[in-house]
């Protein structure tokens, strides 16, 4: 999508968060979101830190999740392997990051991601836990205790 679509598509409120990320636009759209939610499910969006601020003010009842290297050094080895960028493009996205990880305190959670299926499986609680939330509780039952 071009930078004009994008932006006409942004004034219009298509997005429940959009920002300009590591030189790039980025958005997600509020349809899926919005349906997800009405419908009771859970969504797990891969967004920035201003992203992520930004859907926990518009969506009270969001959870973040932080996820961090297990150092920088780690960060800029798997950014490299990666292959994707080029050289001031990898410069730019390590520069972010590393500024983005001093906001993990932000966050309702951070994960280490030393090991995938260890960060997995704790992401995996986290959202299981948050079923139990008391604002989550079925209406029927929050009728039954007198709410």
């Amino acid at each position: 999508m071009g930078e004009s679509d994008f932006q006409k598509k942004a004034d219009a409120g298509f997005f429940a968060e959009q920002f300009k990320v590591h030189l790039y636009n980025y958005g997600t759209p509020k349809g899926p979101l919005e349906k997800v939610l009405k419908q009771g499910g859970v969504m797990l969006l891969d967004v920035d830190v201003q992203g992520a601020q930004r859907l926990k003010r518009v969506y009270k009842q969001a959870i973040t999740i932080f996820i961090l290297p297990p150092s920088t050094t780690v960060l800029r080895k798997r950014l490299k392997q990666r292959g994707t960028e080029t050289k001031a493009q990898l410069k730019v996205r390590f520069d972010n990051a590393r500024k983005e990880m001093n906001l993990y305190h932000r966050f309702d959670y951070a994960v280490v991601n030393d090991d995938l299926s260890k960060a997995v499986k704790q992401v995996r609680t986290i959202i299981e836990a948050a079923s139990f939330r008391t604002e989550n509780l079925p209406m029927e039952q929050k009728q039954r205790f007198g709410s």
